[in-house]
């Protein structure tokens, strides 16, 4: 079955547990109600769409797992080019990058959203079906992760090749 079929078997065996022994039992009857309903819906969108998904939170994954180690040597080289408290100045790197990025979004996605009529956007959106508003949104976030992991990278080879000597 392979590690994948383990895992999310491994998932819904957990989930099973976690709502036998904490759930009301009328929570329950929900709780397979809207099960029912998702698996009625993954069987509308089509298989080939689900092998698509996945593949694409597969790659989404690997991004952000590459983009996190790129952030970290960021903040490690940053922290080297101080002469005392490396790791500390690493660590404040670390939640300093994390602050600005999340404020550069913020900024980016509020300005977007609010100088763009959002009437003809939302008609647009509503007027793709599902299974495109998911594949857009997956495929916008490995593009978000792409463009951050350029950006680390090219920060990283700067600070290592100009700014410290690796002699």
């Amino acid at each position: 079955m392979g590690e994948v079929g383990g895992s999310i078997l491994s998932l819904i065996a957990g989930i099973l547990a976690f709502l036998i022994v904490f759930a009301q039992p009328q929570y329950i009857n929900e709780f397979f109600n809207q099960l029912q309903i998702l698996l009625s819906e993954v069987h509308g969108i089509g298989m080939g769409n689900i092998i698509s998904y996945c593949i694409e939170v597969f790659i989404l994954s690997i991004c952000s797992v590459v983009t996190f180690v790129l952030m970290t040597y960021l903040c490690m080289s940053i922290g080297q080019l101080a002469e005392k408290h490396r790791g500390l100045c690493a660590f404040g790197a670390f939640i300093g990058i994390n602050i600005v990025l999340n404020n550069i979004l913020a900024a980016i996605f509020s300005g977007i959203f609010s100088h763009i009529d959002l009437g003809g956007i939302q008609n647009l959106i509503n007027s793709l079906s599902y299974a495109s508003q998911i594949h857009i949104s997956l495929l916008s976030g490995i593009l978000v992760m792409v463009v951050q992991a350029a950006i680390y990278f090219l920060f990283t080879r700067y600070i290592l090749t100009n700014k410290l000597n690796l002699e």
